[in-house]
């Protein structure tokens, strides 16, 4: 195994060459190898590279050999592949075992394809192979996953009528489904059915049960189970911590949020990206930005560093609490940290509804609805600030935006103007706090100077202001 995880294959030919090695090379000992290295490597083609020296060496491949090279292949995902071994199976005189077919199930199901686990399990029928609980839990997992809960007990209850009965796993995965789907009493009597079975609920019942009523909106309701789970001996672990802070966070509930984060130090789990995520994303509810920015320090600072997701809820605590030129600010830092902007990014700009809205974005909140606000406050140079942004982030400027910007410095008076306050940007991520406070006198603004700022920024639009106030923009 040395050898062969070192890539070392001329030796390992050597080795087994060797004339002394002979009579222990058997067909078991290279299923072995090729049964250890699709485990250690995960290296299907290293896993191959056995099977073919095995027979060339005079020793057939027979099923145990092809299930050991379609299992190496569905681990790496390679579906085509294990597809044509599969199939290649036939042509060599051998049929698939249930070993075979499950492995196919398990495969479709893990990747999120239930459908296609459907179909491997009903080919299996169809061959006169009975499936087993392992065949039926690997599709109730993979309906479970979606939150699927019409198709998780449809399948439960075909698994019961085959005769095989459910084990732990499998009420876990129902009960699992039940708390994606948000249906807390569906769930509550499927405990009841597990304990009626005989199997005791366990940490990952409880944390499902927890997630189940934290979809709720109403974080109180999941510290019930919270409680029951630790009075029979399960402990809380990294999971229920996290649903639990993620369930205080979705309705904005900060300081529950982070007296679970406290707890969750104290007993010693270190909190993950997606913990200090959802405190963020409280954040953006509230556009409280002292707390998001301690908290992205926080981040920071235990190594974990952020994802778009992060940046995201920066940019929405910064919309929420009325400064979209910082929010801007951040979407340039986020491109600038290889951070990909992703859907709740665009809609954020571009106003397009998602279902995937942090929220912010649910609130109504956008760069162009912020922009109009300040607008109508008169802060022009934060607009400016917020375009010049947008222009190096290459997100289009609605027409609609446009032309109010313009109406609305076309409306200033030529001079004598009243000076209005703006907020200045700096790079600095410690500045961003402070300058959220900070005021300078703007200069005033008067038509040919909005001229300057449109052709300026938009160099292709033209405007022209004629008798009567009527402004015509030109694209």
């Amino acid at each position: 195994m040395r050898l062969l995880s070192e890539k070392n294959l001329a030796a390992v030919e050597q080795l087994l060459d060797d004339p002394s090695a002979k009579a222990k090379t058997t067909k078991a000992f290279y299923h072995s190898v090729m049964h250890a290295c699709s485990k250690q490597e995960s290296d299907m083609k290293l896993v191959s590279w056995i099977a073919d020296q095995m027979e060339k060496r005079g020793l057939k491949a027979n099923i145990v050999t092809f299930n050991c090279m379609i299992g190496s292949c569905m681990k790496e995902q390679n579906f085509e592949i294990a597809r044509q071994l599969f199939h290649k199976l036939f042509t060599c005189g051998l049929k698939p075992n249930r070993i075979t077919y499950n492995i196919m199930i398990d495969a479709a199901a893990k990747s999120g394809y239930p459908a296609d686990a459907e179909e491997w399990l009903a080919r299996m029928v169809q061959e006169g192979i009975k499936p087993c609980t392992v065949s039926y839990t690997a599709v109730i997992d993979a309906f479970a996953k979606l939150g699927d809960t019409d198709s998780v007990e449809v399948w439960f209850a075909r698994m019961e009528e085959a005769g095989e009965a459910p084990d732990a796993v499998v009420f876990n995965s129902v009960i699992n489904s039940c708390a994606k789907a948000g249906q807390l009493g569906n769930a509550e009597k499927w405990v009841r059915r597990m304990i009626d079975a005989g199997f005791r609920p366990d940490d990952k019942t409880y944390n499902c049960l927890t997630h189940a009523r934290g979809r709720s909106k109403d974080p109180k309701l999941a510290r019930p189970w919270s409680g029951k789970m630790m009075s029979t001996g399960c402990g809380r672990d990294a999971m229920t911590y996290s649903t639990l802070i993620d369930s205080c966070a979705k309705v904005g509930k900060i300081d529950i949020a982070c007296e679970w984060l406290g707890e969750m130090e104290n007993h010693g789990f270190q909190p993950n990206r997606m913990c200090y995520n959802c405190i963020l994303r409280a954040c953006s509810l509230q556009g409280d930005v002292k707390t998001a920015m301690h908290f992205w320090f926080l981040l920071n600072s235990k190594g974990q560093g952020p994802n778009t997701e992060s940046y995201n809820c920066m940019i929405g605590t910064f919309l929420q609490a009325g400064e979209p030129h910082l929010a801007v600010e951040w979407s340039l830092r986020m491109v600038k940290a290889g951070q990909k902007p992703d859907s709740v990014t665009i809609s954020m700009f571009q106003d397009v509804d998602s279902e995937e809205h942090l929220s912010a974005a649910e609130s109504g909140l956008s760069i162009n609805a912020s922009i109009c606000k300040l607008l109508q406050a008169g802060a022009f140079e934060k607009v400016q600030i917020c375009l010049e942004h947008m222009q190096r982030l290459k997100f289009a400027v609605s027409e609609e935006l446009i032309e109010k910007i313009v109406l609305e410095c076309l409306s200033l008076p030529s001079s004598g103007a009243t000076s209005r306050s703006g907020t200045s940007t700096s790079s600095d991520f410690q500045d961003l706090q402070s300058e959220a406070s900070t005021t300078t006198p703007m200069r005033p603004f008067d038509e040919s100077s909005a001229q300057s700022l449109m052709q300026s920024l938009l160099p292709n639009i033209a405007v022209q202001q004629l008798s009567g106030g009527t402004v015509i923009l030109s694209f």
